[in-house]
């Protein structure tokens, strides 16, 4: 049993030791913790977005577009753009074992290219043009999860637009392969 007038320390010593328990590895814990509960003076909003919320998702996804789009067609199609042109190219058992011998991680993409192929050619914008939408679409992503976490208009904003104009997002949203895919899902 707690003696009397005790209980109050118990309590100190607990909390302190919770705190101490929040500030992990890099403070990874804390970023959490402050995530799921935060302070008081943040204001609660309900599920739905206003306007401004929808700017702060919108434009750092237009910035992304423009910079993927920017000189989308200036440079000749890569090594490893081929590689995607020669298994989209094939089609009935011959693809699946092209995408087989590939790896097959990015199966759902080469079956998205293959009937983007198929309907519209193997021209440049053709094969780019996915990632440039998968790159937009990231930085949108990025904000909105940013929104539910920190309710903070200028949080989302900053951690989107860096996103934006990350150099390798820019890059793999120029390249016909499934990278800005894969870092959009």
């Amino acid at each position: 049993s707690v003696p009397a007038g005790r209980g109050g320390g118990l309590d100190a010593a607990a909390s302190a030791h919770s705190r101490r328990a929040a500030v992990d590895l890099l403070g990874a814990r804390a970023i959490v913790s402050v995530a799921a509960h935060p302070p008081a003076d943040v204001p609660r909003r309900g599920p739905r977005l206003d306007r401004r919320d929808g700017a702060v998702v919108v434009a750092p996804m237009l910035l992304a577009a423009v910079l993927s789009l920017a000189g989308l067609t200036s440079r000749s199609l890569g090594f490893d753009e081929g590689a995607t042109i020669a298994i989209v190219s094939q089609h009935g058992a011959a693809l699946g074992h092209a995408i087989a011998r590939d790896g097959g991680n990015m199966s759902g993409y080469y079956a998205l290219m293959h009937v983007l192929v198929g309907a519209f050619g193997d021209g440049p914008w053709v094969l780019r043009l996915p990632s440039v939408g998968f790159a937009a679409l990231t930085p949108g992503f990025v904000a909105a999860i940013a929104l539910a976490l920190w309710r903070d208009r200028r949080v989302a904003l900053l951690g989107a637009t860096l996103c934006a104009v990350s150099l390798p997002l820019v890059y793999w949203g120029q390249t016909a392969r499934g990278y800005a895919a894969m870092t959009c899902l």
